[in-house]
C-alpha cells in the first residue's frame, strides 16, 4: 500500500487539561480527544512525545491511543491503551494524556495508505 497522506500536530493544541489534587499528588489528564477522519482511512497512528520540561525529580507523562473506531465493524468502539494502532477502514482514534509534575508537548502523528 502506498502512502497517501500524512498528519501531525500537537495532541491538544492549546487546550488546557484540569488538575486533579494538590502539591505533589497533583496531575494533569486530557481525554478522549477525537480525530474524525470524515470517512474510513487506513491508516499507522502513533503518539510521540516531543518534549519534556520537568518540574519535578518525580515527573510522569503518559500518551497513548485510547480507543479507535472501525467502518462497517460489528463492534461500536475498540477502547483500550494503545501505544500505536495499524488499522484498515479507521474512522476516528481517540487520544489521551496524563502528566503529574511536569509540562510536556506530545505530537498526534498519522500516516494513510491507499
Amino acid at each position: 500500500m502506498a502512502v497517501t497522506g500524512a498528519w501531525a500536530t500537537s495532541i491538544f493544541g492549546g487546550q488546557v487539561g484540569y488538575v486533579v489534587g494538590s502539591g505533589s499528588k497533583s496531575y494533569s489528564t486530557w481525554q478522549n480527544l477525537v480525530k474524525d477522519f470524515g470517512g474510513p482511512k487506513n491508516v499507522l497512528a502513533l503518539p510521540l512525545l516531543r518534549q519534556i520540561a520537568e518540574s519535578d525529580d518525580q515527573s510522569y507523562t503518559d500518551v497513548y491511543i485510547s480507543g479507535y473506531r472501525v467502518a462497517g465493524d460489528v463492534v461500536d468502539e475498540h477502547p483500550g491503551y494503545y501505544m500505536g494502532i495499524a488499522v484498515n477502514a479507521c474512522t476516528d482514534i481517540k487520544w489521551s494524556m496524563y502528566v503529574r509534575n511536569g509540562a510536556n508537548d506530545p505530537i498526534r502523528f498519522i500516516i494513510i495508505f491507499g
